[in-house]
This record gives structure tokens, C-alpha cells and sequence, in this order.
């Protein structure tokens, strides 16, 4: 090498380095095997790196493509793997993958300059043109962001653009995750001001934080955007899956198939759930939420109360229920705190319902040793959720609320009733909360059979008929009836024999053409599961018969018992000498391996947490519900045995 190469290499080598570039911030630095960043499980986030893919090589796409997702969706993995896949293919400008663990790759100013480094190292030609800047200016990465952006990457970029190749890529990552947050609405304006005057593109993640969400709404034409939280569930599942059967490979012993779906049940769509705990996490995003040093009183008893109504909602929820059961006037407020909680909150963008990302968020809240000074009262505020419930219902229901006119005039007669009924029915009315009190639990469930009633009888096509029909021909001994007939006027009075046992009228009937030995009902009462006489089992739906999954083949002889498990993933039959456990959803066979003395089986049943199996005949036997070994057996009885009901602790037999 020459002397004039050696001098002019050493010069740009130094005027590079003037830059400061944060070198842990690239996707695969020594930091990354630190922190143990990975990419995806082989044969995972398949469609979400394919949309990708389809970006880069779209000459009509955006500039920038932004990947958010609550805490734990696989924001990082995801760019990680995609910066792998780019940099095979000579596609990769520079990465920036922000991180709290690191000073330097959560400081905001260190980002262009990085990038702008790592760029010059990729191509030549921009790397001269970046060098005679930093020569009449060495300053530049000391400057704002807007000031680095223009001089370190625009001025340079477009001097070179013809020499540079199509599609080239810059990934940000967790743009959160740094600490000045005036300087990430800094950049991401810049992104969008001067993104589409450069040959390069943008891959920004992040959770969708306050500062972040509102800027990218406000350019909403100019990016292209993905939300993993919205991610069909059962792709994600799947990914999660292989993923765990690859973590979980060399265990020994292996883990089963069955033990995976419990983890994978247990994970729903996060990721992280599957991967690491989360209480770190989750204390860190209350913490910023809550940080009462940038607060006023009254916001962060905004943002407690409605975290609180989200957390112990039964279901999805709008902003107006959230504002009437917090007792907060003003909608607007209600909006403003959840902003900080997006990161554990999600609203959906078409209905605009609020509920928690996933189970793990409430489980970690109502655990007082986990969660500390954010934890909440299970039974507490239950009840206080509930006396506020009471109290919306007592101000807004009435007879007759959607003023029908007649009950000569059925439902689909009545005109625009979709629209009546939203009009004449607050959203806070349509919500429902779980009751707590076990006398309550009594009436739902009474409300419930009452309900069910009136939905499979002809006199539900027309709503009056509610008061003078259904609720005339109830049972005496329903709650519902007994509470409502004495406020009802002019209503038919009945006697007699057939009135008193009408409970034990069907609801409807299903012609099966087999002979059912032996039937359960699923947890949420939506699927019927039947053992039939010629050795098959079937699950169908519960409101109409049709056939959910099956029949599924596996036994020999008659089907004698079946059963659900508490979480409805699984279903057990038994027949003469075998026990057969299934997939609930598929129907696929996840264990048939039981070892033991099986005999003669008359009934089989789960342990309410699902990990033990109980088999009686002319004796009781406990087994391992995942491995099908055998945890106990009763003394052989002379005459056989009926499981009527089980526990932990206790068995009844008859």
C-alpha cells in the first residue's frame, strides 16, 4: 500500500470517528450477545417479515414503515431478524437499535451521526462525499438532530445518489426506549420532512407512546404502518409455538406436546411471556406513567382510576363507559391518561375499545407481591366496580326503554330499530360487570336459564313480549321472576301443576343418529362433547348441534365418559381399557399412553388445574393428565364406582 493511501486512509478514519458513533447500537454488536437479543425461532413472524420485504422492493411504497406493538410483541426480534436478512442481501445502510441498558444507545443525537458512520463504512462513494464535509466542518455531530440530519446524511446522499443502489435500508429500533423524548418527536419529524429526499428507507419500532402515536397519526400518508398486537392470534400461537419447541429441544426429559400448548396458552401473543418474566417491564412502564414528578394530582388519580375500570372489565370497553364508571365528567380526560398506559392498554383503531394486552398484565397487577405499591384489591375494587355499575343501571334503566309501540309488532318490523336501540341504550347500560357476592352469582345464573328462555322461544321476535310473555311463564321458583312480577303491571297470573315443573322443560332437541353414552359441556358453555356407542367422540356446538370437531377415531369399544379440562384445551374420553386425551380445538391426539390397570371405566374427569386425571370403575385411579403415569390407585371396590365430582383434595363417588 501506498504512503498517499496509508495518510488518506488514517484521514478518513478520523474524521469518521469525530463523529462519535454509538458502536453498540448496530443490530449485532458485542452489547447484543450481552443482552441477549436474538432473532426469530426459524419459520416464525414468516408474514410480518414478508410484508417487509414486499416494502423495500415497492418503488412506490413509503419511506419510512413503522412497527409498533405493546410491550412484549417481538418488535426487537423482528428487526433483528430483518436486519439479517437485508444484510445478506447488501441491502442493509446502518442500524440503530436503542436500548435503556446502554448510555450510548439510548442517547437520541447519537443516531444520525451512528448512521451516517456505519454508511460511510457500506459504500464508498458517500463515504468521500461525507469526508470532505467533516473536513470544512468537524463539528457536525455535536450540532441538533435537524443540523446533523442535513449536513452528515442529506447533503452527502444526494450528492452520491446515482451511485447508490435501490432499496437500501435504515432500521431504528425502540426509538422508546431513549431518554429524551423531545428529541424522538426531534427526529421523527425530520424522518418525515426529509425521508422521501433521500435514496434510503426507514424501519422504525417502538411501543406506541403518546409522543410517538401522535406524530405518526399526523403522517399518516406519508408511513406505512404495522401493528403486531393485531396480529391475527392464531398465526402468532403458532410462531410461539415453534418457538418454544425449539428453547425447549434439549430439555431432558423433552418437553410434551401437551405441556407446550399450556405454555403456549399461557403466552397468547406475547412473546416475551414465552421468552422472560415481565414484572421488570411492567414496573418500569407504570413507573413513566405514573412518574409524579411530571404530573399534577389530579392527572395520576385519572390514570389509576382508569386503569383500574380497564383491568377489571370483563371485556373490551369504550371511553364513555370508562368515563361514567371512573366518575370522570369529561371524556377528553380519560383519553389524555391513557396515553402513558398504551404500552400495556390497547385501543382498538376502529371501535376505539379499551382492554389489556394480555392476561399477564391483570395477573401481575392483582398479586401484591409482584406489582407493590401498583397493586389492586381483587375483591375491593370489584365491589366498587359493581356499586358503580348498580348505580348507572338504578339512573338509566326503564320500562320499555327503546319506547316500542306495540307487541303485535315484531322486532323486524319496527323501523331503524338498529338505530333505536343504539340511541335509547347509553354504552355504559349495553357494559357488564362480574358480579362478586355468591347471592348475586345465584340470580345470573337464574338470569342467565331466563334469557336463554326467551332467545329460543318465538315470543323473542318481538321484544314487549320479554315482560308479557317470558316472564309471565316462569317458573315461580326463578329469581328473575320473583323479583321482577310484583313490579310488573298487568300481568297473567298462572297456576298449576305444569307451571311448577316447567324448569325441567328442554330448551331444544337434537336428533344425533347414534347412541350417546355419555356427554360433558365446555367451561363457556358454547360446546356439547359426546361419547358414542360406536366408539367415536364428537364435540358440537351448543346452540345449534352442528359439528365442531370430529368424529375422532381412537377407541375400540363404546365411549363411557368424556370430559373438558377446566380451560377447555383439552377433552378426555374412556372406554373399556383406554384413555384417550385430546386437542379441543383440532382434534388432534395428544396422549394415549396411560399405564397402569385401566379395567373397566365408568367415569373420567379433570383436576381443576388441569394436571391430574381421575379414572373410576371398580377402582379409582389418579394419573399424570400430561405423561399418563400413574399417581395413585384406590383399593379395588366390588361393585363400580361413579366420579360425581372432584378436587384437589376430594373426591365424591357414588
Amino acid at each position: 500500500m501506498s504512503t498517499w493511501s496509508i495518510v488518506n486512509e488514517n484521514l478518513v478514519n478520523t474524521r469518521l470517528e469525530c463523529l462519535s458513533p454509538a458502536k453498540q447500537a448496530s443490530y449485532d454488536s458485542s452489547l447484543s450477545t450481552q443482552i441477549s437479543r436474538r432473532g426469530c425461532t426459524e419459520g416464525t413472524r414468516i408474514g410480518v417479515l414478508d410484508g417487509l420485504d414486499d416494502w423495500i422492493y415497492d418503488p412506490t411504497s413509503s419511506s419510512i414503515y413503522w412497527m409498533n406493538g405493546m410491550a412484549g410483541t417481538g418488535k426487537t426480534t423482528i428487526a433483528s431478524t430483518f436486519c439479517e436478512r437485508i444484510e445478506r442481501r447488501k441491502l442493509l445502510a446502518a442500524s440503530f437499535f436503542c436500548t435503556r441498558t446502554s448510555a450510548e444507545c439510548r442517547d437520541i443525537s447519537r443516531i444520525v451521526p451512528t448512521i451516517a458512520y456505519q454508511l460511510a463504512r457500506y459504500s464508498i462513494p458517500f463515504q468521500s462525499a461525507l469526508c470532505n464535509i467533516l473536513g470544512q466542518n468537524p463539528d457536525i455531530g455535536s450540532k441538533n438532530v435537524l443540523k446533523q440530519f442535513e449536513l452528515l446524511l442529506k447533503e452527502p446522499l444526494q450528492q452520491v445518489k446515482d451511485a447508490m443502489p435501490d432499496s437500501l435500508v435504515v432500521v431504528i429500533d425502540a426509538l422508546d426506549e431513549c431518554d429524551d423524548r423531545n428529541g424522538v418527536e426531534l427526529v421523527i419529524d425530520m424522518l418525515f420532512r426529509h425521508a422521501a429526499h433521500v435514496p434510503l428507507k426507514f424501519m422504525l419500532t417502538s411501543r406506541p407512546e403518546p409522543e410517538i402515536y401522535s406524530k405518526m397519526a399526523t403522517h399518516a400518508q406519508s408511513r406505512q404502518v404495522i401493528h403486531l398486537h393485531d396480529i391475527e392470534k392464531s398465526l402468532v400461537r403458532a410462531d410461539i409455538e415453534l418457538y418454544l419447541k425449539e428453547e425447549l429441544g434439549l430439555m431432558s426429559p423433552p418437553a410434551s406436546q401437551a405441556e407446550i400448548e399450556q405454555l403456549v396458552e399461557r403466552a397468547g401473543t406475547l412473546f416475551i411471556y414465552a421468552a422472560t418474566l415481565i414484572d421488570t417491564l411492567y414496573t418500569a412502564v407504570l413507573h413513566s406513567a405514573l412518574n409524579e414528578d411530571e404530573l399534577e394530582t389530579d392527572e395520576t388519580e385519572d390514570i389509576r382510576a382508569v386503569l383500574c375500570i380497564v383491568l377489571f372489565a370483563q371485556e373490551p370497553i369504550n371511553v364513555e363507559t370508562i368515563a361514567e364508571l371512573a366518575e370522570i365528567d369529561d371524556p377528553q380526560r380519560v383519553i389524555h391518561a391513557l396515553h402513558p398506559l398504551r404500552s400495556v392498554l390497547h385501543q382498538s383503531e376502529e371501535a376505539g375499545l379499551v382492554s389489556t394486552l394480555h392476561a399477564s398484565f391483570p395477573d401481575f397487577m392483582f398479586s401484591n407481591e409482584r406489582s407493590g405499591t401498583y397493586f389492586y384489591d381483587v375483591v375491593e375494587h370489584s365491589q366498587l366496580l359493581a356499586q358503580r355499575c348498580f348505580l348507572v343501571m338504578k339512573g338509566q334503566l326503564r320500562f320499555n326503554i327503546c319506547d316500542l309501540a306495540s307487541s303485535f309488532v315484531t322486532d323486524k318490523e319496527v323501523e331503524n330499530i338498529e338505530e333505536r336501540i343504539k340511541a335509547s341504550i347509553p354504552s355504559t347500560l349495553a357494559y357488564h360487570a362480574e358480579p362478586s357476592p355468591s347471592e348475586l352469582i345465584i340470580f345470573v345464573d337464574d338470569a342467565r336459564s331466563f334469557l336463554a328462555g326467551f332467545a329460543y322461544n318465538p315470543a323473542s321476535h318481538s321484544t314487549p313480549h320479554i315482560y308479557i310473555s317470558s316472564l309471565a311463564f316462569s317458573s315461580p321458583s326463578n329469581l328473575v321472576y320473583n323479583h321482577y312480577q310484583k313490579r310488573s303491571r298487568g300481568l297473567i297470573k298462572l297456576q298449576g301443576s305444569l307451571i311448577k315443573l316447567s324448569d325441567a322443560a328442554p330448551l331444544t332437541s337434537w336428533a344425533t343418529g347414534m347412541k350417546i353414552n355419555s356427554l360433558a359441556l365446555s367451561p363457556d358453555g358454547a360446546r356439547i362433547l359426546i361419547g358414542c356407542n360406536d366408539s367415536t367422540i364428537s364435540i358440537l356446538s351448543a346452540y345449534d348441534a352442528s359439528v365442531y370437531v370430529g368424529p375422532l377415531h381412537g377407541h375400540t369399544d363404546s365411549v363411557a365418559s368424556v370430559a373438558f379440562s377446566p380451560d377447555g384445551g383439552r377433552i378426555v374420553s374412556a372406554s373399556p381399557g383406554y384413555i384417550i386425551i385430546w386437542n379441543a380445538h383440532n382434534g388432534t391426539l395428544i396422549n394415549d399412553s396411560f399405564q397402569g390397570l385401566l379395567g373397566e371405566i365408568e367415569s373420567v374427569s379433570f383436576s381443576p388445574d388441569g394436571t391430574l386425571l381421575v379414572s373410576s370403575g371398580y377402582m379409582v385411579q389418579v394419573w399424570n393428565a400430561y405423561d399418563g403415569t400413574p399417581v395413585r390407585r384406590n383399593p379395588k371396590s366390588n361393585y363400580p364406582l361413579w366420579l360425581k365430582s372432584g378436587n384437589l383434595g376430594k373426591l365424591d363417588l357414588g
